[in-house]
């Protein structure tokens, strides 16, 4: 049984990301948990992907507070490690939540423990953040899965989604939300604590 404290001990951040974990996260880790053979060791990725590291339980309930996803809503986790963002969402909210993830034992841990729970309204997508089908999404969260050419690529693409129709595109971490916030397709909505280290963004569709 893979533990939380296995992705969280040694992980590297940005300092300002502001990342803290407490005993929830090891309840929610528990609970999520699967019997799935999980193979951590490095797999092929390019350079630009960053290593894998959970966003704080407590962080997931606020956005959740925040947003208030229906059952109209598609929640999208762009990168979603082990699947903990999507599998929460699922089950706080009537939203369909689906996760995107490279990594293929990832994605296999995260639909093992999904199946576990019964929770059919939470699906996980074995791919390419730049190949990923973005169409179906209402909602979009990220937490730095990766920096450089191939985050320019996946928020142009969001971008792209957020000029022909409303969007929402949630971030973790500071670096993320200025990134986002050089975009002319979004605008702030809201951010969470004088850091913003959670903050939520709607899309501007082209007239």
């Amino acid at each position: 049984m893979a533990t939380f404290r296995q992705y969280v001990d040694g992980a590297r951040c940005d300092p300002r990301d502001h990342v803290q974990y407490d005993d929830l996260d090891a309840l929610v880790a528990a609970v999520l948990s699967s019997d799935e053979a999980l193979d951590d060791r490095a797999t092929d990725s390019h350079p630009e992907m960053v290593g894998y590291q959970p966003t704080p339980a407590r962080l997931v309930l606020d956005l959740v507070g925040d947003l208030q996803p229906t059952e109209r809503d598609v929640f999208v986790d762009v990168g979603s490690g082990l699947g903990t963002v999507p599998m929460l969402v699922a089950l706080l909210t009537d939203a369909r939540t689906v996760g995107i993830e490279w990594n293929p034992s990832y994605c296999a841990y995260a639909e093992a423990s999904a199946r576990a729970l019964n929770l059919s309204s939470a699906s996980f997508v074995r791919q390419a953040a730049r190949e990923a089908d973005f169409s179906v999404g209402t909602i979009f969260y990220m937490f730095t899965p990766f920096r450089g050419t191939m985050l320019r690529s996946v928020l142009e693409r969001l971008a792209g989604e957020g000029r022909r129709r409303r969007i929402r595109l949630c971030v973790h971490g500071p670096l993320l939300r200025e990134a986002v916030q050089a975009s002319s397709a979004f605008a702030i909505e809201k951010a969470r604590g004088h850091d913003a280290f959670i903050a939520v963004f709607q899309s501007v569709p082209a007239a």
